[in-house]
């Protein structure tokens, strides 16, 4: 009995030959590796074509890229299929295109290749070398493992290189294609991280703010975020802010009036709180306007 389950290994899916193939053509490609055989060989190919719905064309494409191979006599087979599935001998039900398979050797990764005695008398059209992705055919799982490696983010000249597994508090370990010089690598920090510091700007914020220098690291990562503001040069900010925290320290007070003092007759007395004319003249006014108040009442009544 044939196996009902198939797989796909991420260095062939995510290379780069096989994602500048249009949508259509990746879309036949896991198609006809479902219903391949054990040994990745399809009799079909052209039902599958218009059962998926897609076009000859897709299929021309998988061939030029050398993603399948086409026999003279129709069959098509999957040249990476040992790299996706790894089945077991006793599990494995030999495929019935005999003759076929007869033509094609295996590489040390276990890729179909033409053997050269045939490869004139077949009708497949072969432009270029996957090669790179051959070398990259690893088990699943390790690739798996290198992936999980990667998730910190370096940022250099606004582009996001990928760096050491480890949280950042290390720089990298060589610099960035470009001639980027280690030291201007900025790295990500705060609650959000989204506030990018090199290490000679994270050195200058400890020697400046050696008692708070992560809480303004953190109040600008949550200024950025809950906002969506986002500055040039993180390290400028923070030194910015607290130039302008400084100069509202020592800028005098901007009201200059006298506090508005409710009427206490029982301290008019007070020569050490009433000795101030403009608070006389104030106070002035208002029994002025309470004894307008009062005989206005008592008209009334």
């Amino acid at each position: 009995m044939m196996a009902e389950k198939r797989m796909f290994a991420k260095s062939v899916i995510t290379s780069d030959t096989f994602l500048d193939m249009s949508h259509s053509a990746r879309n036949l490609y896991f198609f006809l590796s479902m219903f391949a055989d054990d040994e990745g060989f399809v009799c079909n190919p052209k039902a599958i074509i218009r059962q998926c719905g897609c076009k000859p064309k897709d299929l021309e494409d998988l061939i030029k890229t050398c993603f399948i191979f086409r026999f003279d006599s129709g069959v098509i087979v999957i040249r990476h299929w040992k790299v996706n599935n790894n089945l077991q001998k006793d599990r494995c039900k030999e495929t019935v295109c005999l003759a076929e398979k007869a033509t094609l050797t295996e590489n040390s990764c276990g890729v179909y290749e033409m053997a050269e005695a045939s490869a004139s008398k077949l009708d497949t059209i072969r432009i270029q070398d996957v090669s790179k992705m051959e070398n990259e055919c690893a088990p699943f799982g390790n690739n798996l493992d290198t992936q999980e490696s990667l998730n910190k983010d370096i940022i250099t000249n606004n582009r996001v290189v990928e760096g050491s597994e480890e949280p950042k508090e290390e720089s990298a370990t060589s610099p960035p294609k470009g001639g980027t010089h280690i030291n201007d690598l900025k790295h990500k920090y705060g609650e959000y991280r989204n506030v990018l510091l090199t290490d000679d700007e994270l050195e200058k914020l400890k020697t400046e703010f050696p008692t708070d220098w992560k809480q303004r690291i953190e109040r600008l990562s949550e200024y950025m975020a809950s906002l969506g503001k986002s500055y040039k040069n993180h390290y400028a900010t923070i030194c910015s802010w607290y130039r302008k925290e400084e100069k509202n320290k020592a800028a005098p007070p901007t009201n200059t009036t006298h506090p508005k003092v409710k009427y206490q007759p029982e301290t008019i007395n007070d020569a050490n709180k009433w000795n101030d004319p403009g608070l006389w003249a104030w106070q002035g006014a208002a029994w002025a306007r309470a004894e307008k108040k009062r005989s206005t009442k008592n008209d009334s009544s």
